[in-house]
């Protein structure tokens, strides 16, 4: 569903996980995004709207983050 609404030029098949790490220490919050595909490539778009989707979803949630 991501994937279609983003409009990315990968398919569901060639993703092989989105990833969101969170850590908590020292009393910060770090969530850092990533994810893992089956080919090479330098496009980041991948990346772009991934990062975005969470973004968007931590705010929708009410969650303040920098």
């Amino acid at each position: 569903h991501f994937v279609a609404g983003a409009g990315l030029p990968v398919s569901v098949g060639q993703i092989k996980g989105l990833y969101l790490n969170v850590r908590y220490e020292e009393g910060n919050i770090d969530c850092v995004t990533g994810n893992s595909v089956d080919f090479f490539t330098l496009d980041k778009s991948l990346d772009q709207a991934w990062d975005e989707a969470v973004r968007r979803f931590i705010r929708e949630k009410g969650i303040a983050f920098t």
